[in-house]
């Protein structure tokens, strides 16, 4: 996903890039919690990357701040030798 995320922004397809990230969301998010589904706490926070930031580029500012809390408060927790005071997105959102 990470090189194809490189592929569609170089080539203008956005909108493409968009509907390929949400067709994906069901394999790794709980759709109660935002949170990752279970064994999918690595790869949810790429997903959960992905999705504030096109949230971010269409300026749904609001959703984008609800994932991206959500994505600090979980990070530190699951993702593996990380320090409790790195948030898990680090595309430069994060306030």
């Amino acid at each position: 996903m990470q090189g194809l995320r490189q592929l569609y922004a170089h080539t203008g397809r956005r909108a493409e890039w968009a509907r390929l990230v949400e067709e994906i969301v069901p394999d790794f998010i709980d759709p109660a919690t935002e949170g990752p589904l279970p064994g999918r706490e690595e790869d949810w926070g790429l997903v959960t990357e992905y999705r504030v930031r096109l949230l971010y580029e269409a300026r749904q500012w609001a959703v984008a701040e609800h994932l991206q809390k959500i994505c600090v408060g979980v990070g530190p927790r699951t993702r593996p030798g990380r320090q409790s005071h790195q948030p898990a997105y680090a595309g430069g959102l994060a306030a």
